[in-house]
């Protein structure tokens, strides 16, 4: 069957999923001026309250829009994990968002470094295939060797 199918790059997939949660994803929360957790979707009026003078107020509303979106797509990918697999969802919050410590963790959930190593890889897999779906393919974390 490999013949038809790419093999999915588990580690490349979570390095990049790891990478987002980390550092893309909080730059995202900071310009649009919240903070990580914050759950609401977000809100758009649709309409600017003054007319665009030039292009660069346009280009501030674009990528303003486009951020939002990204918000919207992660926090979606990662309520669909939480959903599907709770532990999973644990998980990538703890580890990726909160960034307690992976010792601790593994005590408390009763597993060792290395079950929870591969657990957290699992769920960064699965966190890059509901985003690529929530975001239609735009926002695509997944790696094929």
């Amino acid at each position: 069957m490999d013949f038809f199918f790419d093999e999915l790059d588990e580690v490349k997939t979570a390095e990049n999923v790891r990478s987002f949660l980390k550092h893309d994803y909080p730059k995202i929360c900071m310009a649009l001026g919240r903070p990580v957790s914050y759950i609401q979707s977000p809100s758009m009026s649709g309409m600017p309250k003054a007319p665009c003078v030039g292009n660069a107020a346009e280009d501030r509303l674009v990528r303003a829009a486009d951020m939002q979106m990204a918000v919207k797509w992660a926090r979606e990918a990662l309520r669909m994990v939480q959903t599907y697999d709770p532990d999973s969802g644990r998980l990538i919050v703890d580890c990726l968002v909160h960034r307690c410590s992976r010792d601790a963790l593994a005590d408390e959930m009763g597993y060792s470094r290395t079950s929870l190593q591969r657990m957290l890889q699992k769920a960064c897999c699965q966190y890059a295939g509901y985003l690529s779906s929530c975001s239609g393919g735009r926002l695509d974390l997944v790696a094929w060797k």
